[in-house]
C-alpha cells in the first residue's frame, strides 16, 4: 500500500513541477493600462513576487530591508510609486545600486538553473536559463 501512496505523491510532485516550469515564461512587470490587470495578476505574480521579496531581504539584510521599506512606505503613503521608486529607496538604505540586480530578477524571462561540479577539490558553478517552449 505504501508504494502506491508514494507513486501518487511523486506523480503529483512531477505534475506540479512541470506546471511551475511553464509558469516561468512570464516576468514580473509594471501595469500601464487597466486592461492589462487580468493578464498580469495571476498565481505567478503573487508566488514569484513573494519569493523575490524574500530573496531581496536576504540580500540586503533584514534590518536594512525593513528600514528602507519603512522609509519607502512613509514617502509614498498617499501617492503612487513605480518599481524604480522602490529600488531607489532600497538603494538609499543599502548604499549600493539595487536596480540592475532587481531588473535581472524581475524582467528576465526563464528560470535560472545552477549546476555545481567538483573539479580538483574546487567547486565550479555554471548558470544557464531554462526556457520551456509549449
Amino acid at each position: 500500500m505504501r508504494e502506491n501512496v508514494g507513486a501518487v505523491k511523486r506523480a503529483r510532485w512531477h505534475r506540479e513541477r512541470e506546471r511551475r516550469r511553464c509558469e516561468v515564461e512570464h516576468t514580473l512587470v509594471e501595469i500601464n493600462h487597466s486592461h492589462e490587470i487580468d493578464e498580469i495578476f495571476d498565481a505567478i505574480s503573487y508566488r514569484e513576487g513573494a519569493s523575490v521579496i524574500r530573496m531581496l531581504q536576504s540580500y540586503l539584510g533584514a534590518e536594512c530591508f525593513q528600514r528602507s521599506l519603512a522609509s519607502y512606505i512613509k514617502r509614498y503613503a498617499c501617492s503612487n510609486a513605480k518599481t524604480e521608486d522602490l529600488w531607489a529607496a532600497l538603494e538609499e538604505g543599502y548604499g549600493e545600486p539595487v536596480n540592475k540586480l532587481m531588473d535581472s530578477w524581475t524582467k528576465q524571462k526563464g528560470c535560472p538553473v545552477v549546476s555545481v561540479k567538483i573539479n580538483n577539490q574546487k567547486l565550479e558553478f555554471e548558470q544557464v536559463l531554462l526556457y520551456l517552449i509549449i
